[in-house]
């Protein structure tokens, strides 16, 4: 079938041909224009190109124009079309709307439909928007400062807005940030909602919700380093107070097989995860949380000998395996960053080459960590005989 197409039906739905649809939730009018409100999924509409996204808006606003040009232009109003998007499965939007009609415009009735939601600007240009209520009025430029490092590193810009609400819909003020970036060639519109789905969940862990895990380290390059304090360490989260090399006196020059080991247990995690070197911790009965940082001489993390212990001791190669230094509130003093991505299933497991005992190197050991809970542990014997078995039995079906 290929890769699903977008088309915006006469009776403004949103159609991607083979696979979803956003429907009509509302029409909004006022001095400003008239504003269009569509609500599909990201499972939907999502999986159809963001070019044929952007064509398709485009073809609706020439109509507009057009159409207001031949009629009058006295008492027309600017039309947009405003696309917002539910991570609900597609079967279970449909079922929602099919049985209670009112449900779309019931629960989606405001500009934006979701946050965030996708619109096309008058340059033809998309926008993502995401609108959050605080009961007391924001900074802008806060939030451009806590942005900053997650829209340089994806090459987008972001416009900031702080407006009051009105009386009658209750006392408080809307922040509205909208982004814009160029995607590659292929993006999906699921990867513009994204996009600002991460930009959205990186303000709201600055602002006490939870910590999502590709918002954590813009958060440390943003100082905003107080957002981790009583975050527990979890299956993607390990924090340490020091770089590795203050192991130095405990086990010898051998400090780099404890890097590879905890790296290769995130490796083995479906989710990957962060090592934060420079973060203490506290038990808190049933888990170790993070109490605060401890910055260190930042020379003391060498980029370069990180990389190339992970790459000789790890089986196979970690993908995207990245170190990074974080400057902290004393010159040339700070904490690092230890960033392990997901990685692909067909290459786990990963496997530390050899083995630490009373100091020494063993090398003809291996080792496979894994991550349980918040800890590092090795695979133990019975459950490393398990899955080579398993593994046995499949090559040995797959043969006959």
């Amino acid at each position: 079938m290929g890769v699903p197409s977008l088309r915006l039906t006469r009776d403004l739905g949103l159609e991607a041909v083979g696979k979803g649809e956003a429907d009509l939730a509302h029409v909004a009018a006022s001095q400003k224009g008239v504003d269009y409100v569509l609500v599909g999924t990201v499972e939907g509409i999502g999986s159809a190109s963001l070019a044929a996204m952007r064509e398709a808006l485009r073809r609706w606003h020439r109509r507009c124009e057009m159409r207001n040009k031949v009629v009058s232009t006295e008492g027309s109003y600017p039309e947009r079309v405003w696309v917002g998007m539910r991570e609900l499965p597609e079967l279970e939007f449909q079922r929602r709307v099919r049985d209670d009609p009112d449900w779309l415009g019931d629960v989606h009735r405001g500009v934006p439909p979701t946050s965030p939601a996708i619109y096309l600007d008058d340059e033809d240009e998309i926008w993502s928007r995401i609108a959050i209520r605080h009961e007391d009025r924001p900074e802008p430029m806060t939030v451009r400062r806590l942005l900053s490092t997650y829209l340089e590193r994806n090459g987008a810009i972001a416009r900031v807005e702080v407006e009051k609400i009105e009386e009658h819909e209750g006392r408080g003020f809307i922040l509205s940030i909208d982004l814009n970036r160029s995607f590659p060639r292929g993006a999906t519109v699921a990867d513009g909602w994204q996009f600002a789905d991460e930009a959205r969940a990186l303000i709201g862990a600055a602002e006490g919700g939870n910590l999502p895990q590709e918002a954590a380290v813009d958060l440390l390059r943003a100082g905003r380093w107080d957002t981790f304090v009583g975050q527990p360490e979890s299956e993607w989260l390990e924090a340490k107070g020091d770089p590795y090399d203050h192991l130095r006196s405990r086990i010898g020059s051998n400090w780099r097989y404890e890097l590879a080991k905890d790296v290769a247990a995130f490796a083995n995690s479906p989710d990957g995860g962060l090592i934060v070197l420079g973060m203490v911790t506290k038990d808190a009965g049933d888990g170790d949380v993070i109490s605060g940082r401890k910055e260190f001489d930042l020379k003391r993390v060498r980029v370069t000998a990180y990389r190339k212990h992970v790459a000789q001791l790890i089986h196979p190669q970690v993908d995207g395996f990245a170190v990074t230094r974080i400057d902290g509130t004393r010159k040339g003093y700070g904490l690092a960053v230890l960033v392990i991505p997901p990685q692909p299933e067909s290459k786990r497991p990963f496997l530390v080459r050899g083995a630490l005992r009373d100091g020494k190197v063993m090398g003809g050991h291996l080792l496979w960590p894994v991550r349980q809970a918040d800890e590092t542990v090795l695979l133990d014997i019975a459950a490393v005989h398990d899955r080579l078995r398993l593994g046995d039995q499949v090559i040995g079906g797959a043969l006959r």
